[in-house]
């Protein structure tokens, strides 16, 4: 929740990483399924209830918010991987060759 308020405030960026999973299946072989659970009415319609949570909406509302923004589909065997940084910088708009930090050391 305060990721979304300060991404409404122009404070920060979010890049949901969405995580799919490679099957086996007996026709097609190795095939790709898109992380797709998006079914917000599986989160609770309250308020978080930590005790220092200064929570002004739902944990469902907090994940239909979230669930609006464009994010990235990446696959289980690739999540820690260098390309899915590329992808989240080239969202961003940020060449990933002038950005050292972000290069990973797999």
């Amino acid at each position: 929740e305060y990721a979304l308020q300060k991404y409404s405030e122009g404070k920060c960026h979010i890049l949901p990483i969405l995580v799919g999973e490679y099957l086996n299946d007996p026709k097609l072989g190795k095939v790709f399924k898109k992380f797709g659970v998006f079914d917000v009415s599986v989160f609770p319609d309250s308020r978080h209830c930590h005790k220092l949570s200064e929570a002004e909406v739902t944990i469902r509302q907090t994940m239909s918010k979230l669930f609006q923004l464009q994010g990235i589909f990446v696959s289980n065997d690739t999540i820690a991987s260098e390309e899915v940084m590329k992808s989240a910088l080239t969202v961003f708009d940020y060449p990933f060759e002038k950005h050292p930090e972000f290069n990973l050391k797999l």
